[in-house]
């Protein structure tokens, strides 16, 4: 079954990868936030559905998985500088959208994180306290005599949340730290090399003038040296005249 949906996951067309990609990078938060993220593949499934592709969450995940494989593996002959930016785009066009899908991980803040997770931690208790209320609800005989044992049923849920949600944050935090790390060594190794094209192009363009100019002195040079000849030629017939006519008056 599993290479079944492996299989299906690569028989995606252009069109739907691109919808998918679109999806994924408003979702792409949510995704790397919550441990427990399957409704997230369900919602994205579904919006899928909605423009006509019926994918269902696995095959999805399976997908995003497979992109992301992809994505990787083009990202570190880029960073070993065995393809250029430019070739990469040509040899896969999907690498530059999901590209701005891991860049807006960066920008995404421990605090924003820290609130998504909160904020799904709340569900829970909601849930575990409308939980215990049916049960006052509907035993009150027993209410006084299971209140301590009710406390205690009550805050075990919550104790193990809070320690789930620390233990995820903890590891979430490093990953994200490592993964910034990478991406932040890429960006300035891009913008070095962009620097240094600058710099090239400056220079080029510094020696294309420079040769300009030494063309146009050299031109000055000859011609000023072409216009001498021409004035020592007069100079010469002048002279030689002038001894013609000194001949001729002794």
């Amino acid at each position: 079954m599993s290479s079944d949906r492996k299989k299906r996951s690569e028989n995606f067309s252009y069109e739907e990868t691109k919808c998918l990609i679109a999806i994924w990078k408003s979702k792409v938060i949510e995704l790397k936030s919550l441990k427990r993220n399957h409704h997230v593949f369900n919602v994205i499934s579904e919006e899928m559905h909605k423009l006509g592709y019926d994918r269902d969450s696995q095959i999805i995940h399976f997908k995003i998985n497979n992109l992301t494989q992809q994505y990787r593996k083009l990202q570190r002959k880029l960073q070993s500088g065995a393809i250029s930016h430019a070739d990469v785009s040509l040899l896969w066009p999907f690498f530059c959208p999901i590209e701005e899908i891991f860049n807006s991980v960066i920008h995404f803040s421990e605090s924003e994180q820290d609130k998504i997770l909160t904020n799904n931690i709340s569900l829970d208790k909601i849930e575990t306290n409308n939980v215990t209320h049916d049960i006052h609800q509907s035993i009150p005989l027993f209410a006084d005599m299971t209140r301590d044992n009710e406390r205690v049923s009550m805050n075990d849920p919550k104790d193990s949340i809070r320690g789930e949600h620390d233990e995820h944050l903890a590891r979430m935090r490093l990953l994200n730290k490592a993964e910034n790390r990478q991406l932040l060594s890429l960006s300035r190794k891009r913008k070095r090399n962009l620097e240094v094209d600058d710099v090239l192009e400056n220079l080029l363009k510094m020696q294309q003038d420079f040769n300009l100019s030494l063309s146009k002195i050299h031109n000055d040079q000859m011609t000023a040296l072409n216009r001498l000849i021409e004035l020592q030629q007069e100079s010469n017939n002048i002279q030689s005249k002038m001894l013609k006519l000194l001949d001729k008056a002794g």
